[in-house]
C-alpha cells in the first residue's frame, strides 16, 4: 500500500512539473482588470529587415507603468 501510493505522488509531482508554461496568446482586453500593461511599439531606424530593401524596422514589447513617467519592460526590448 506504500509503496503504490508512494507512486502515484512521484507520478502526480512529474505531471505537475511537466505541464507547459500557460502563455498569453491573442490577448483579450479584460475591462480594465490590469489597467497598467501595456504594449510598446517603436521604429529603430538603422535596423535592418532582411524582409524589406530599405532600412529600418518596428519593434514591440509589453510593459508595466511603474509610475506616471516610468515603464518596466524586458532588456530584450530597449
Amino acid at each position: 500500500m506504500y509503496r503504490r501510493l508512494s507512486i502515484l505522488i512521484a507520478l502526480v509531482a512529474t505531471r505537475a512539473i511537466a505541464t507547459p508554461a500557460a502563455a498569453i496568446t491573442n490577448g483579450q482586453p479584460d475591462n480594465g482588470a490590469h489597467p497598467y500593461v501595456g504594449q510598446l511599439l517603436f521604429y529603430v531606424p538603422d535596423a535592418q529587415d532582411s524582409r524589406f530593401d530599405d532600412p529600418g524596422a518596428w519593434y514591440n514589447c509589453s510593459g508595466t507603468l511603474v509610475s506616471a513617467t516610468v515603464v518596466l519592460t524586458a532588456g530584450h526590448c530597449t
